[in-house]
């Protein structure tokens, strides 16, 4: 049987990439290369009262430094949603500014906030440890059902409730689904809780960005299953370049997943845009398992209801007739409900 249930699937990929034969990221060494580290936010919420970094630019080895208000004054533009989804009144889903580096305030452990560009890794991480931020808490929660509550603190002023957006997928017949609960022998409830899920592919978030002055064209190499999706937004949203200025080579798609999908842009804005030279970053596995990029929690019920329940309805020969389901995701920083 093709596809059952239990079959095992032979891989093919898993021999070369265990054995020493595959092409990671890391594996690339580029003349001049220099590196990355990206300095996050320990905390959830906050405003950023002020950063310092004239120490770090002092250190030993450090080429570039920069935070949020450099990103700005370069010009380069915020990370875009490329999803147009919509309402199930209609309306567009609200949109969550992504910069690259933090503006004025944080709204999740992890979140970029500075970016250090060092001869070596070591001289980029202490000199990330040597940038002072002065950060002012504001409330925060924890679960993602809690983010619609009334007076739950709010993320982005111009998003009532915390609800980007709440969809249906255009599929279900509500009125028919309403009567045949009113009509069923039985109902049952359940509520899912879908605990942290970290995506943990074999290489973390990467990218190594190079310039060639004399062409003006730039080079990106990053795991990712999608190239083109991930090139066009961010040559003409970010970069504010033509796309066919910016080449994108994936080494491997076998090392990826959705998440890596995500421009990898902390590295690339040196590279391209400032020093001429090329950048390496990757991404620090302890980070990424900390920062809410990946998904976070999940809290489903089989029928909306206040207290997340979940329905199933059966008829008298114990078929199920209809069954209807809501989720609240924290998902990549965006609380969202969808029925």
């Amino acid at each position: 049987m093709k596809f059952g249930i239990g079959q095992p699937m032979r891989r093919h990929e898993d021999l070369r990439l265990i054995t020493g034969r595959g092409r990671y990221t890391d594996d690339i060494i580029l003349p001049r290369m220099t590196h990355a580290f990206v300095l996050r936010s320990p905390v959830a919420h906050a405003h950023i009262k002020r950063i310092d970094v004239a120490a770090a630019r002092r250190m030993p080895g450090v080429l570039f430094v920069a935070t949020g208000e450099d990103v700005r004054a370069d010009g380069l533009g915020d990370v875009p949603c490329m999803v147009p989804l919509v309402n199930r009144d209609g309306t567009p889903r609200h949109d969550t500014p992504r910069p690259v580096l933090a503006l004025g305030k944080v709204r999740h452990v992890g979140q970029p906030v500075a970016l250090v560009v060092a001869e070596t890794l070591t001289a980029a991480r202490d000199a990330a440890e040597a940038i002072d931020v002065e950060y002012e808490p504001l409330p925060a929660i924890t679960e993602a059902k809690d983010a619609i509550s009334p007076g739950a603190p709010q993320l982005f002023d111009h998003i009532p409730s915390n609800i980007v957006f709440d969809w249906d997928n255009d599929m279900g017949d509500a009125k028919a689904t309403d009567a045949a609960f009113s009509r069923a022998a039985r109902v049952a409830t359940l509520e899912l809780v879908n605990n942290r899920v970290v995506v943990n592919s074999m290489e973390p978030r990467n990218a190594i960005a190079d310039f060639d002055p004399a062409s003006g064209r730039s080079t990106l190499y990053t795991a990712t299953q999608g190239p083109h999706f991930v090139r066009d937004p961010l040559a003409e949203a970010v970069l504010k370049i033509p796309k066919d200025m910016l080449r994108l080579i994936t080494p491997m798609r076998e090392l990826t997943y959705g998440w890596n999908i995500e421009m990898q842009m902390r590295a690339a804005r040196a590279g391209l845009r400032i020093l001429e030279i090329p950048v390496d970053y990757h991404r620090r596995r302890g980070w990424r398992e900390v920062s809410p990029e990946p998904f976070r929690q999940a809290r489903e019920s089989w029928r909306p209801s206040p207290a997340l329940r979940a329905r199933q309805v059966r008829g008298g020969a114990g078929t199920i007739v209809s069954a209807s389901f809501r989720t609240y995701d924290d998902q990549i920083r965006i609380k969202w409900a969808s029925p």
